[in-house]
């Protein structure tokens, strides 16, 4: 007997599912960076703000190319 792999198990489809979320989530944290320097706030409150949104990203990004095996 042998295990078929369907198109959406493969692991393309997981990376591109995991490349729209975790864009999404860059995106959304850069567009808030962008807002928080242009109303005048200290870079060092850029900072404050990026690094947790880079570090989610590249968690979630681990994450979504581990699969859920």
């Amino acid at each position: 007997m042998c295990a078929r792999v369907s198109h959406l198990e493969s692991p393309s489809v997981d990376r591109v599912h995991g490349a729209l979320a975790v864009g999404s989530f860059l995106l959304v944290g850069v567009f808030n960076l962008v807002l928080l320097l242009l109303w005048g706030a200290d870079f060092l409150w850029g900072f404050v703000v990026l690094v947790p949104v880079a570090f989610m990203c590249a968690l979630a990004w681990v994450a979504f190319g581990a699969g859920t095996d």
